[in-house]
């Protein structure tokens, strides 16, 4: 019995999570949503491609992760800048400026004792 064009596209749409890698949904796809077959395909646990498509939960192992088309070390979340106070850049500039000179002159005096 052959299957309707309904049943073909939406019949195995679930829901997948954000962090889910586009890479993994695409091979998923293509292995005809199959979280067993691409585990296999993949070489590794159908419990890990299954808790990444669903949970969006990553591995922590490093190979299992560039399996899964993930970066090999998880990456920490950035810390946000921090707001600078009024007149920050003025001083960071003087700063850099009186850096710059001292080593100038400390250069200068270096070269006339040499």
């Amino acid at each position: 019995m052959a299957k309707s064009s309904y049943e073909t596209r939406f019949a195995k749409q679930i829901d997948i999570h954000p962090n889910a890698p586009r890479r993994l949904v695409a091979a998923w796809r293509q292995v005809g949503c199959s979280d067993r077959k691409l585990a296999q395909l993949q070489g590794v646990n159908q419990y890990y491609v299954s808790e990444l498509l669903r949970r969006g939960i990553e591995p922590s192992n490093p190979d299992i992760r560039v399996k899964l088309f993930l970066p090999r070390k998880k990456s920490e979340p950035r810390e946000p800048k921090p707001e600078e106070f009024p007149g920050q850049k003025r001083i960071k500039k003087i700063i850099r400026l009186m850096r710059a000179r001292t080593t100038r002159n400390v250069l200068k005096r270096w070269r006339k004792n040499v």
